[in-house]
């Protein structure tokens, strides 16, 4: 974030995001970019920032986890959207 001097008219896209920390960083001061997106092929750990966004108060609207293979052949929509 540092590196590519992210700022508020930035998207984030986070690939491996794991439990969200970066997202979470990217949101946050002094970067605030416009949105944060994570992506992680493991559920749990999908869950595991699931469940971290829901203890901020209030919920972040800018942030979101979405599990998926981005390796895989087959067509879905986090491919279309970061395409």
């Amino acid at each position: 974030l540092e590196l590519t001097q992210a700022g508020p008219k930035d998207i984030h896209v986070e690939l491996g995001s794991g439990d969200g920390r970066v997202n979470f960083h990217a949101i946050d001061a002094p970067y605030h970019v416009s949105h944060s997106t994570g992506i992680d092929v493991d559920s749990a750990l999908i869950e595991m920032a699931q469940q971290r966004l829901g203890k901020r108060h209030p919920i972040p609207e800018n942030i979101e986890f979405v599990q998926a293979d981005l390796l895989s052949e087959e067509e879905n929509e986090v491919k279309d959207k970061i395409a």
